[in-house]
């Protein structure tokens, strides 16, 4: 293929592009004008909501598909793997072995919880699954991370992105007050609220309440258990191979994406390259602007991403799922706090 020819398909596709990543970059600046007067709303649940709202109340022009497509798919993986700017494994190192305890039991523990909720609750796989991710590891961040793998519907997608963001929002309020009533010392308070609440934003807005101390440990617990997303991967990606969930989720016909399993087993071609960037992270080779600007970009390309995956779902198709998954929400949500801090009080944090 000739340069021009290469040229002229380029400018083809950028054409096709722009208006969706034009309408798309206008949620996701109201989105962070929301996050910056109400820092505990993560601007990505924000975006997901309004996609969602604004696709609902006024029609998704037909030019702005191509555009949202690539966004749902490439910016979002893109924004995954730059996440891993953001972590070190050094973290592992400051918490200790009692810390590397509480992370692993509170993860593997809430994401096997959340699977057993959602039999209870008659969730589907896909469901249960994004779920079970979100609330053992960061939110709405895995969610993300894991809907391909889990092959989850647009739907089930934004009703697990809700749910998640509810509860975080939840534990700004909760977390505080339980902790001034058992009268916890602030290291204790924020490795419980590190342990327990799930997205970063509100990781950091809960600890902050609390004081300086907290938040400080609150970060530390928080960055393990973002670690852990890998391993949640490779259990989803193990999961949705099982019969019970290969006879529920079809990726054609649920709307969802099929997954392209890496050759390195079940492992993605995108979470590898978020743990690549994670081991480049821990060697200090990049510079602090690097990994700060990294960071910031990761954080707009997941919002762009997310927001996309709002845009596509139909609020008939939320309210086609009904309010089984909002009680089996809660009671995770219920879950994670409570293992969280038994978890934190066994191992004298």
């Amino acid at each position: 293929m000739s340069t021009l020819s290469m040229l002229g398909r380029g400018r083809t596709r950028l054409v096709e592009l722009t208006p969706g990543l034009i309408l798309l970059a206008g949620i996701v600046a109201a989105a962070y004008a929301v996050h910056s007067a109400l820092p505990y709303a993560s601007p990505i649940a924000v975006a997901v909501l309004l996609g969602l709202v604004i696709a609902n109340t006024l029609r998704w022009p037909v030019r702005a598909s191509a555009g949202t497509a690539f966004a749902a798919r490439r910016l979002l993986r893109a924004g995954v793997v730059l996440l891993g700017l953001q972590i070190s494994l050094g973290a592992v190192r400051e918490i200790g072995l009692p810390g590397v305890a509480v992370v692993i039991i509170v993860v593997l523990g809430t994401f096997t919880g959340v699977q057993i909720l959602g039999r209870i609750f008659g969730l589907t796989p896909p469901l249960r699954l994004i779920m079970g991710a979100g609330f053992a590891v960061c939110g709405v961040t895995a969610v993300a991370a894991v809907s391909p793998i889990a092959r989850a519907s647009r739907q089930e997608v934004s009703y697990a992105v809700g749910l998640v963001a509810l509860c975080g929002t939840l534990s700004i309020a909760v977390f505080p007050a339980l902790a001034a009533l058992l009268s916890m010392d602030q290291v204790t308070a924020g490795s419980w609220v590190g342990a327990g609440v799930h997205d970063v934003a509100q990781v950091v807005a809960t600890a902050s309440v609390i004081g300086p101390a907290a938040l400080d440990a609150a970060i530390i617990i928080k960055l393990t258990r973002v670690l852990m997303l890998v391993i949640v991967v490779l259990l989803v990606a193990w999961l949705a191979r099982s019969p019970d969930a290969a006879a529920v989720t079809d990726a054609e016909t649920r709307g969802g994406v099929r997954p392209r399993l890496a050759p390195l087993g079940m492992v993605p071609p995108f979470i590898l390259a978020f743990l690549g960037t994670v081991v480049v992270t821990s060697t200090g080779a990049l510079p602090p602007a690097v990994v700060d600007i990294g960071g910031d970009l990761a954080r707009v390309l997941l919002t762009f991403g997310c927001a996309a995956l709002g845009v596509g779902v139909a609020w008939q198709e939320i309210r086609s799922l009904g309010i089984r998954p909002l009680l089996a929400g809660l009671t995770a949500w219920v879950l994670v706090a409570g293992l969280a801090l038994a978890a934190v009080r066994a191992a004298g944090l």
